[in-house]
Formats: structure tokens, sequence, C-alpha cells
């Protein structure tokens, strides 16, 4: 029967590859080292075609699917990984200058441990100062000086105290609840502090609306923090807890009045 042309052709062309391939390999090469060498350039070549998205979706795969069980420690990875720093929170309130008072009030004498007070405005006024959110803070040392020699001081309103100190704003803290107890009953709320947030300005006498500045509402802005239990064991003392309480609202309340990520490293 005769051949078709087309087949022809195709014979052909097998033959002209068969004698390509057999060109290119060395003579005395053995034909089972050249499949071998082809099959190591394919899988090199497979290798290649790994994008950098899927190699780092498969490393952080093991990682997220342990995240719900592994508490702080995850926080702390997905910061470090940029999920909490590359998510930034603007500053809710923008301070003067300066001087600024922080005065803290415990009116219904809720703190438990005396100098948390004085502790609380140092605290506060280095993180203010570390983030420049102010130049310039009006120091413990300067309302306690007002206090020995005013007799009248503690029945001043914050806004008198605040003139009288000669502060451009106020940043008021009300105390609203404190626990700092040696003795643990609760394993995962073992101490804890509790505050309001108002910033004030002292100078403004004709239009009373315009004594607050932040926030809008009259209550004031929350602030909490708290210590568990295993904290607290390590902190032993009450004076050690409190302190303790009051470096962490410090750092708690700074972070209104400066842009910061969304999750402390510590947290």
């Amino acid at each position: 029967m005769k051949k078709s042309s087309s087949s022809t052709a195709q014979g052909s062309r097998r033959f002209v590859a068969a004698c390509v391939s057999q060109a290119v390999r060395p003579a005395g090469t053995p034909a089972a080292t050249t499949n071998r060498d082809a099959t190591v350039r394919e899988r090199s070549r497979a290798a290649s075609r790994w994008s950098p998205g899927v190699a780092g979706a498969l490393l952080v795969a093991p990682i997220l699917a342990c995240l719900t069980g592994c508490g702080m420690q995850a926080g702390t990875l997905l910061y470090w990984m940029g999920a909490g720093r590359l998510h930034q929170v603007d500053a809710e309130f923008t301070l003067s200058e300066g001087p600024i008072l922080i005065l803290v009030d415990d009116l219904n004498e809720r703190l438990t441990w005396a100098p948390a007070r004085d502790r609380i405005a140092e605290e506060l006024g280095k993180q203010l100062l570390e983030h420049e959110t102010t130049r310039k803070i009006i120091s413990p040392e300067t309302v306690k000086r007002h206090r020995r020699t005013h007799a009248d001081f503690d029945d001043l309103k914050c806004n008198q105290v605040g003139r009288l100190v000669g502060a451009d704003q106020v940043l008021w803290i009300e105390v609203q609840a404190f626990r700092a107890e040696e003795e643990v009953h609760d394993t995962t709320l073992a101490a804890s502090i509790s505050v309001t947030v108002r910033v004030i300005n002292p100078n403004e006498r004709k239009n009373r609306n315009k004594v607050r500045l932040w926030p809008p509402n009259r209550e004031g802005k929350p602030a909490t923090v708290q210590l568990n239990s295993n904290e607290v064991g390590r902190l032993k003392t009450r004076a050690n807890i409190a302190a303790e309480l009051s470096r962490r609202l410090a750092k708690e309340v700074a972070k209104f009045f400066y842009k910061h990520p969304l999750q402390d490293p510590e947290e």
C-alpha cells in the first residue's frame, strides 16, 4: 500500500529528531545517563515555578494553625511578623506643647497603695515625652509643693489646680476601680485598675462648653489594665503589683495621644 505524504513527513521528522538526539549526546555516554540528567533538569524547572507567595503560605500555615492556643505568645509572634506593626492606630487627641499637668484623682479613695497616684503621673509623663506628644510636663513635685502651701488645695476643681500651677492643659485621670491583692482568688483577673481620662482647658473662663477638650462625652475615656494570677505570683507584694499596674496604665493612657501599632509586642 502506498504511504501518504504526511506519513512520510512524520517519519522523516522522527528520524531527524533521533539523529539530533544521538548527535548532542557525547560519545560513550550511556542513554540512561542522559535520561537521568533530563529528569533532574525537569525537577529543577518545576521547583523554580514555585512563587514566593506559595512558599510563604506553606511557611505561615502551620504557625497560623496554632494561634488559637498560643495566647500572648501568638500576639507577639504576629507583631514581629508584621501584623501588628503594619496596622497603625491614630491618636485620638493631640495635646498642646505644654506645660501639661497630669492630675490623678482618687475621690473615692480606691487606691490602697499610697504612692500609686504619683507613680501613674510619673510614668505617664515619661511616656508622653518619649513619644513626643508634648514638650513639657509639670512634675508631681510641683503639685506636691502647691498642695503643702495651699490649705484648700484638695477642694479646688481640676481647672483651678491647672491655673494654679500654670498648666496649658490638664490631663485629668479619675480612678474608678483598683484591685491589687496578694491573695489571688480569680486566676484570670488577679489585679486591675480602671480609670477615666479627660483633657481640660484650665484657662477657659467664659464658655464652660470649651473647658472640656476631649473626649466629647462627659464621662471621659475609659482605660483598664489587668494582671493574671501568674503575673501577680511573680510580683508577690502589693507594692510591686500596684507599681506594675501603674506602669501599664500609663502606657495604655499615653496611646490615646500618639499614633501607635495595633498591638504592643509585650501584649
